[in-house]
């Protein structure tokens, strides 16, 4: 009887168990095999609207190769590419500060678009997602330098987007850009996002030493 008993107290156990074991294994195959519908890639690709602090170099890669290094940080924007620095507090009526270290020149203006441009390019993705003229087909997970990531393409008759997203933010790793010109070429551009988020300080925003410059005002 005392057997009987145990046995009866045994089996809501054993019912836990077969719903924990089927219930990690539903959660590790969302999480790590199941395909990405447009929805899902959308929901992932908006995660990063919320990042406020980011270091990104920028690599453009077609004919030619263009690296821009962007820090973002407090709606704070500092841009460096080759021989200019650029710096927009959007805090302050978005006022831009252009530095050129090799003309040794400097001036101001007011600009609203600074920022916007390079929210819009981090938030690439998005936009490519909230347009209906693609088709969409997820391709896979994969691990791209070093990130795991997950893949998918957008394509028309005109042209081909491919995109990895950082899977825990929602940043683009990569975007390959495939396309027919007017002259019935084809053109593929690629952008790499090499990125950290979290780590600009307020030091970063330090600008060069400008005395002597030819200091303008362009307002």
């Amino acid at each position: 009887m005392k057997e009987k008993k145990v046995f009866i107290l045994a089996i809501p156990t054993i019912i836990v168990i077969i719903i924990f074991i089927v219930g990690m294994s539903f959660m590790i195959y969302n999480k790590n095999y199941k395909p990405l519908d447009k929805n899902d890639a959308l929901f992932l690709a908006k995660k990063a609207l919320s990042i406020d602090n980011i270091s990104c170099e920028v690599v453009t890669q077609s004919d030619q190769e263009r690296i821009v290094d962007y820090k973002f940080k407090n709606n704070t924007l500092l841009v460096k590419n080759n021989n200019y620095i650029e710096f927009t507090d959007g805090n302050n009526d978005n006022k831009c500060t252009y530095i050129d270290t090799s003309e040794k020149e400097m001036y101001e203006y007011n600009s609203g678009n600074s920022i916007d441009s390079f929210k819009s390019l981090l938030y690439s993705a998005v936009e490519i997602l909230d347009n209906d003229e693609y088709e969409y087909e997820f391709l896979k997970y994969e691990k791209v330098n070093g990130i795991k990531s997950a893949s998918f393409k957008l394509e028309n008759d005109n042209s081909c987007i491919s995109v990895w997203l950082d899977r825990d933010n929602g940043m683009p790793i990569k975007i390959v850009r495939e396309f027919d010109t007017n002259e019935g070429e084809s053109t593929k551009i690629t952008t790499i996002y090499r990125y950290q988020i979290g780590k600009v300080k307020d030091d970063d925003f330090k600008l060069p030493d400008t005395t002597g410059y030819n200091v303008m005002d362009m307002e």
